[in-house]
């Protein structure tokens, strides 16, 4: 599925007008993606690619990136770079993906780790480049040696200069979904993770993020006392290995949760599958990121609008209206895809 289909078929999951018009803004978003390489490639201990003195801003960043550097720092990075000594220098082939919110599970299975394996494959010789602080985070372990990525871990403390290095450049340079490497990768894990699978069990799922630091609904107890009453099995995703994840949700029919990270795993569940993500009510604070990966994998996606407990904001805490939930989740079960 090429980019046009992904475009096309997101028309069929507009509501209300409000949706239809950020969707349709949302459908242009897609940015084009180019492997660029370089020689002598130097890696500030903030991981800056710097080449012959020029700031090169690699990956998919935005405003709140940290890669977003004045004048000063880019020539002050530069130029401690070559009074410091301590630069450590590969030869070889590799190649390099950072981006500020890579270490989050949405970021790194929709922005980062596609990219990653998409390059493994084009240029198999080629090692990937890990700050070593990524390997304390178990997803970005299990996925990275589940997919046989081989790896250097630079030591962010340091500089790191590279003989040859290739990396991807976005235009525009915003966090989207690279189409065809996110197909990729999820044909991938299923294969290597499924292979020995049996007694499939289609399981209707909600996601609770009682453990998650913000962004909770505040009468989850409530939710979850409706949502038992058609069968939803209640999960903690961060109590679940990234295998029992991929599992779990490749055998769902149906899963429903608030805006987060849990919901990254829409790519792994079947193309006849539906998802209701809980939302706060205002639109332009929270990205369409699940209504795009659900549409990617021809996965139907409906919404539900909580009430904000403040300003509405992406994290904001939210309550839910117990009464018109009900009426939507009726409505949400006995819809067919």
């Amino acid at each position: 599925m090429g980019i046009k289909n992904f475009i096309s078929i997101s028309a069929k999951n507009k509501k209300h007008l409000a949706i239809k018009e950020i969707a349709d803004t949302a459908c242009v978003a897609l940015p084009n993606t180019t492997i660029v390489s370089y020689q002598n490639a130097l890696l500030t201990p903030t991981n800056h690619l710097f080449v012959k003195r020029k700031y090169i801003p690699s990956g998919p960043i935005t405003p709140n990136d940290n890669k977003q550097l004045s004048f000063f720092q880019k020539h002050y990075l530069y130029l401690k770079s070559r009074f410091v000594p301590s630069v450590r220098s590969y030869v070889g082939e590799y190649f390099w993906i950072h981006y500020g919110w890579s270490k989050n599970y949405y970021h790194w299975m929709c922005e980062t780790l596609p990219r990653f394996y998409s390059l493994k494959i084009k240029y198999p010789k080629n090692k990937a480049i890990l700050p070593k602080e990524y390997l304390n985070v178990p997803f970005i372990n299990n996925t990275i040696r589940l997919l046989d990525i081989e790896y250097v871990l630079i030591n962010t403390g340091l500089f790191n200069r590279f003989a040859n290095l290739k990396t991807v450049l976005a235009s525009p340079p915003v966090p989207e979904i690279d189409v065809e490497a996110q197909i990729m990768l999820r044909e991938e894990i299923l294969k290597r993770i499924l292979k020995n699978e049996q007694n499939i069990r289609h399981e209707k799922i909600y996601i609770s993020r009682q453990k998650a630091k913000r962004r909770k609904i505040i009468n989850e107890e409530d939710v979850i006392a409706v949502l038992k009453k058609h069968n939803y099995k209640v999960i903690i995703a961060e109590e679940l290995s990234f295998t029992e994840q991929v599992v779990l949700f490749s055998n769902a029919k149906a899963m429903i949760g608030l805006h987060g990270a849990g919901l990254t795993n829409i790519m792994f569940m079947p193309f006849d599958s539906k998802v209701m993500e809980i939302r706060n009510n205002d639109w332009s604070s929270q990205p369409l990121c699940f209504w795009k990966l659900a549409n990617l994998f021809n996965i139907r996606w409906e919404y539900y609008q909580g009430k904000p407990t403040s300003l509405a904001t992406n994290m904001n805490d939210l309550t839910v209206d117990i009464p018109s939930f009900e009426i939507d989740l009726e409505k949400f079960e006995k819809d067919s895809n």
